[in-house]
């Protein structure tokens, strides 16, 4: 049985959705801390990466661009416990700046009254936010056809169980498992483990960037829990603007579903 584990991201990148459909179970990390950006060791040293918690990028005629979620600075807390700053305009913002760069696209028309209902909903967390876009992506690619006023993980679990041919079954809350984070400093592969054998999982579905940065994979097999690292290349479809900008990969889900048919995003993200 794969796990894959990963921090709620907002609307997020196509590498996120391929590690999600290729395990059985997701589960989104959302009891880890709020960062906005991510420092990980590599063997030429430190790299520092947004951590796409509260952004997510998009492409416009311009190039590369981020749509950013304000949140309130009120400590160090997990992103379940972070809440989003409403006093900015960002909702009408993040409505205009996506139609700006997809109103073109293929599949825009059917799509962006659904990505307007999730802005227009106010949310507690960004952790809740985070997690109706994600049920979102996955209900639009597998064609699940999930309301937007309904976007909870009950439902698409409820829904997943009766696909075929699909191999994701269930998505779930860290903060709901009983596998706590051990105290102390860079934990994070020992709280993956925990969590895996949690869930009775016989393999673990990583990223390069955590093998390369903490991981230590014979932990895992010690555990009996095999790890597996994710190697997906995205292949180049009918993006917007390639005339000025080129081809740009491993954008965020919105850009994979404005500017493709369900079918052919299926078959990129796998």
């Amino acid at each position: 049985m794969r796990v894959t584990i990963y921090q709620p991201r907002y609307f997020p990148q196509l590498h996120y959705f391929n590690r999600i459909l290729n395990s059985d179970t997701f589960v989104l990390l959302d009891s880890a801390q709020y960062t906005k950006s991510l420092i990980h060791l590599t063997k030429v040293g430190k790299e520092r990466h947004s951590s796409y918690q509260s952004d997510t990028p998009i492409k416009l005629s311009s190039g590369h661009y981020s749509l950013t979620v304000p949140i309130k600075h009120n400590g160090l807390l997990p992103i379940n416990k972070t809440q989003i700053d409403y006093s900015h305009k960002w909702v009408s913002n993040h409505q205009g700046v996506i139609k700006s760069a997809y109103s073109k696209g293929k599949s825009f028309d059917n799509l962006f009254t659904q990505v307007r209902e999730i802005l227009l909903k106010k949310y507690d967390t960004l952790a809740e936010l985070d997690t109706a876009t994600i049920i979102w992506g996955i209900s639009s690619v597998l064609r699940l056809g999930m309301d937007c006023k309904d976007l909870t993980l009950e439902e698409l679990n409820r829904r997943l169980s009766k696909t075929k041919n699909i191999r994701l079954k269930k998505v779930l809350y860290s903060s709901e498992i009983n596998a706590q984070r051990p105290s102390g400093l860079q934990k994070g592969a020992e709280w993956t483990i925990a969590i895996c054998q949690n869930l009775g999982a016989t393999e673990y579905y990583h990223g390069a960037t955590a093998k390369d940065s903490y991981m230590e994979l014979e932990d895992y097999k010690k555990k009996g829990v095999i790890p597996i690292t994710q190697d997906w290349q995205g292949i180049e479809y009918g993006q917007q603007f390639r005339d000025k900008t080129g081809f740009i990969s491993n954008l965020s889900i919105l850009d994979l579903l404005f500017n493709a048919d369900q079918k052919e995003a299926l078959k990129i993200i796998l």
